[in-house]
């Protein structure tokens, strides 16, 4: 988590994955390279990156905006 707060991208954690949202995909890729090499240098032996993107052209979206609409239902 300190990297994610470091590299200054919006994230959300959870119990099974972390939602982050960036500007680009370069941002999005330097901030998962950036995590696993931190997990690497802290000797785990096996990482696994499991990556979902949801890429909106038709409308602004936002983990807050993805929140709000899941407490509403």
């Amino acid at each position: 988590m300190k990297s994610l707060r470091e590299s200054g991208v919006t994230f959300v954690p959870g119990p099974m994955s972390t939602a982050i949202e960036t500007n680009s995909f370069e941002q999005l890729f330097e901030v998962i390279e950036k995590a696993n090499k931190k997990l690497a240098e802290m000797g785990v032996q096996r990482i696994i990156t499991s990556v979902h993107i949801d890429y909106r052209l038709d409308k602004d979206i936002s983990i807050e905006s993805k929140l709000h609409k899941s407490i509403e239902k």
